[in-house]
């Protein structure tokens, strides 16, 4: 689910499927097998975005730079790489919002990981960073 107090959220889906919707928590029937993109954009550059779940499918990609008020980010049980887990990590940081509570992107499928440094600054910035570290 996404949490948006601001625009209207566009989502816009290819690959298998097509759709179109304006909705801030669409619901998807993704059962055609292939792979899916999914563009999220909105007339205020997504600045209403403050919580992002998307535990639990199969994600092999997410960007997360554009959510400046991104406050809980869930995306663990996913296909995320290491990475794509540094670039979440990276684009968090860059971000130094003092007010994230929550980043969960721990239990990938294929053993996703983060550098464990990234981690250690991330955790400086937010309240609670479930990360699965590299050894």
């Amino acid at each position: 689910y996404v949490t948006n107090t601001g625009a209207k959220l566009h989502w816009s889906v290819t690959g298998a499927v097509s759709y179109e919707i304006d909705a801030n928590d669409p619901t998807f029937d993704f059962s055609t097998p292939g792979t899916k993109y999914i563009t999220i954009t909105s007339a205020d550059n997504l600045i209403g975005v403050t919580h992002f779940y998307c535990y639990s499918n199969q994600l092999t990609s997410l960007d997360v730079s554009g959510l400046s008020n991104l406050t809980n980010l869930n995306c663990q049980l996913n296909q995320l790489t290491t990475t794509t887990i540094n670039t979440i990590l990276d684009q968090l940081i860059a971000i130094s919002n003092f007010n994230g509570s929550f980043l969960g992107a721990s239990n990938q499928t294929g053993r996703g990981c983060g550098d464990p440094a990234k981690i250690a600054v991330l955790d400086t910035i937010w309240e609670t960073v479930i990360v699965d570290a590299c050894n």
